[in-house]
């Protein structure tokens, strides 16, 4: 039987895996022994090899890895045995033998997994007779019970016929709840989606707009299945079809997801309210929406629910539906049957999970063969990550398009026309060189603003125009204090620097302790409590507890299983099962603990943290308490439109869009009166989850420089050499915004570009307190 042969071959991936690294790690250990000693053993490391080749070579699964490292092994230990020269030539010889030989590692699970779907066998069911499923039959789904298994399942259907079925993922699943039941909670779901999709609301008037109605043009990139796709119809319509296409089990190949980007406010989230009504319509797909940023904060607060899950989709809905489980089991029969469309949205408003969450969409929902879309703004997307993914962009409005959208809002041609002047002199966006109001926000916005400002001067830049439609938004919603200012400016930044969405009493506390509070007590409140990963200074050790810092993993945890005590020591067994490559012991940071004693010490910590902050604010001054009172009470009446209620208790909230939060981000470090939290990286490390605040303070001109100075504690003389990371393009924004506060500036061995020296040349063109620029070992003039 093929089935049974591959499962032996797979369980023996293991021990093969082990061998090697063992040899592995002998190999690396030839280093540090005299070079006589090291040639007697590389004979007897060659022997081990071959040991271990001719093992894997017995297993399909490795064979032609096996063949091609036990060559590349030979030859290798007969050139360092025969070499004679220098101590550095030998040591060339031996890193020669050591490559060889890792050759012949690799991850267990890996291969398995690859074997599994080159197979064909991913996706097949047996169950025992008796057992209960929903099956799709003569194309309705019936309710069934399994008589016989085999490669064909017998089944009596609820209406009495037998029927025999090869059962896949698409056209079954366990059942949940009985058929009747099932039907009328999608209903209701139906209708619950309906309320909250057909209709949004303007960022800045409240009024209600029919979803459907809202210009929202789409751009194929390079993929020829999509050509013809101009518009959400269009999209829904091949979404629906890839689905269709799945229903016969045959051809499982095709993945079944695409990543639609676009910039920031440009309608990605009007386009998933679209797709649900339009789903609905339809009625084959039950649309489940994913806003990534409740996903962030529910991973965060319970990873082993995650862990444990055999999908993030499932585990949010059972977290999140908690109180009605008759509906979290209907969705979770949608899932198990693939009949759900999931709509992923913002994958960059993950914040410091991201790269988490979209190795999990990649690698674990895309083969599981949900239908899917995800969106994102372009800015930290990885491309490699997302290759197998069908891409599509949202295209910029034309004016046509702009003129369309201003009639329809304005009510009039006469309205439009004078308006028109002002929309063609704001500013182009630099990346896609279109004006900022082919935006649909911005150029609603714009509309708006000039209803608003009747004869008074249009903003002539993005951040004034943020400027002006926050205040109109604040004064919606009533008279705000300047207490309740500060403290909207200042929850909102510390929301951007812990780089989250989900506001909680966390960031609300460290807010208003940061404004009212004593000069620096935030400041003293941080280095009192340290976590435990930044307290150990010790070596990290295999059965460790540690948070991993830079590559695919960084911000996740885990326990180290593996520790070869070489240069590259280190492998991480993560909480969902994933094994890292090899690590360094710079890319991680130990507890010094194991994992039940580190969450323990963790919890304990937070609990402490929490009771010490909350204490602090509760002696600050009456107006501040006011403020706070204010705030918490007008967000929970929908008074206060920058901001949205998600939960009362515990309080969780955010501001009404992403956009917001960055402008309010950017002034807040243009006031200078605001620190950065004592974890937070850099801005010359910043990632993508702080490009658009970067733009939006480079609009506000030196005031954001210095700002920034103060905010990130830069002295005057700034030493980065070989520091630079994160999103190169925000990283050089951000640096080039510094240059203003700073008189020497070391920019060595970092691999500059051209291009990127031109952004910060632009801003030396005016500086006038730079007085040292070190340029030295960077790639200017290479291209």
């Amino acid at each position: 039987d093929d089935g049974a042969a591959l499962l032996r071959n797979v369980e023996a991936l293991p021990a093969l895996a082990e061998s090697a690294r063992r040899l592995h790690a002998d190999v690396f250990a030839l280093g540090t022994q005299s070079l006589a000693v090291c040639q007697e053993q590389l004979m007897a490391v060659c022997q081990e090899a071959e040991r271990v080749g001719k093992e894997m070579a017995l297993n399909p699964l490795r064979r032609e890895a096996a063949f091609t490292a036990a060559e590349a092994i030979r030859s290798s230990v007969d050139a360092a045995v025969q070499a004679h020269g220098s101590d550095k030539a030998r040591a060339s010889n031996l890193e020669a033998v050591q490559a060889a030989v890792k050759q012949l590692t690799f991850d267990p699970e890996a291969v398995a997994g690859a074997a599994l779907l080159s197979s064909g066998t991913v996706g097949t069911r047996r169950y025992a007779a008796g057992q209960r499923l929903m099956v799709l039959n003569g194309g309705s789904w019936r309710e069934a019970e399994v008589l016989t298994a085999g490669p064909e399942h017998v089944l009596r259907i609820d209406t009495g016929q037998e029927v025999s079925l090869q059962l896949h993922p698409w056209n079954h699943a366990p059942r949940e709840l009985p058929l009747d039941d099932f039907e009328a909670l999608r209903e209701w779901w139906a209708e619950s989606l309906r309320a909250q999709h057909a209709f949004i609301p303007d960022a800045l008037t409240g009024t209600s707009l029919d979803a459907l109605e809202q210009c929202v043009a789409i751009k194929v990139m390079g993929d020829d299945q999509l050509t013809g796709i101009r518009d959400v119809r269009g999209l829904s319509e091949w979404l629906h079809s890839l689905h269709s296409a799945r229903l016969d089990g045959k051809d499982t190949s095709e993945v079944t997801a695409a990543l639609l980007t676009a910039p920031a406010a440009s309608g990605k989230t009007t386009l998933i309210s679209q797709a649900v009504v339009l789903a609905l319509g339809s009625a084959k797909l039950v649309p489940i929406v994913i806003k990534v940023q409740l996903l962030q904060a529910r991973l965060l607060e319970a990873p082993d629910a995650f862990a444990s899950s055999w999908n993030w989709v499932d585990a949010y809905l059972c977290l999140v539906h908690t109180e009605q489980p008759a509906l979290y089991r209907m969705l979770r029969q949608a899932l198990k049957a693939r009949r759900a469309l999931l709509l992923i949205d913002g994958l960059d408003e993950a914040g410091s999970t991201r790269t988490e969450i979209e190795r999990h969409i990649v690698e674990v929902l895309a083969p599981q063969g949900h239908v899917m879309l995800c969106t994102s703004r372009p800015a930290g997307v990885d491309e490699k990550r997302f290759a197998g993914f069908h891409r599509l962009q949202l295209a910029p409005l034309t004016e046509a398009q702009q003129c369309q959208a201003l009639t329809q809002r304005l009510g009039s041609a006469g309205k439009v026309e004078a308006l028109m002047p002002f929309v063609n002199r704001m500013p182009k966006d630099v990346n896609t060189q279109e004006r900022v109001t082919a935006n649909p926000l911005m150029l609603s916005m714009v509309a708006s603003v000039f209803e608003l400002r009747q004869g008074v001067d249009m903003p002539k830049t993005v951040a004034e125009l943020y400027e002006i439609a926050s205040e109109a938004m604040q004064a919606r919603g009533g008279v705000v204090s300047a207490e309740l200012r500060k403290l909207l400016e200042a929850i909102l930044f510390e929301a951007h620097a812990a780089q989250v969405r989900v506001i909680t009493e966390a960031q609300l506390n460290r807010a208003a302790l940061g404004v009212f509070g004593p000069e620096g007590a935030l400041a003293e409140y941080d280095q009192q409590y340290t976590s435990p990963f930044k307290a150990f200074e010790g070596r990290a050790e295999e059965g460790h507890y540690v948070e991993v810092l830079r590559g695919d993993w960084k911000g996740q945890r885990g326990v180290i299983c593996q520790d070869d005590k070489d240069s590259n020591p280190y492998k991480v067994k993560l909480a969902d099962g994933t094994i890292t490559d090899c690590l360094r012991p710079e890319e991680l940071a130990s507890s010094g603990l194991d994992k039940a004693a580190c969450i323990a010490q963790i919890a304990k910590a937070d609990g402490e943290a929490a009771a010490a902050l909350q204490r602090a604010v509760d002696s600050l001054p009456t107006e501040a308490c006011q403020a706070l009172e204010s705030l918490r009470k007008r967000v929970a009446q929908d008074t206060l439109p920058l901001l949205s209620l998600l939960q009362v208790e515990p309080l969780q909230m955010q501001s009404s869009h992403l956009s917001f939060q960055e402008y309010f981000a950017a002034r807040a470090i243009s006031s200078g009166a605001y620190r950065l939290p004592k974890a937070s990286p850099p801005p010359w490390q910043w990632d993508a989850f702080w490009a658009n605040a970067v733009t939006l303070g480079c609009e506000m001109g030196d005031d954001f420089g210095r700002g920034l100075q103060q905010t990130a504690s830069v002295a005057a003389a700034l030493d980065i050499k070989g520091e630079l990371g994160g999103d190169r393009p925000t990283t050089i924004k951000a640096v080039a915004s510094l240059l203003c506060a700073l008189t020497e500036l070391d920019l060595a061995n970092n691999s500059l570009k051209d291009e990127e020296f031109l952004v910060l040349a632009n801003t030396l063109k005016t500086n006038t307190s730079l007085t040292s620029l070190d340029l030295s070992g960077n790639e200017l003039g290479s291209s």
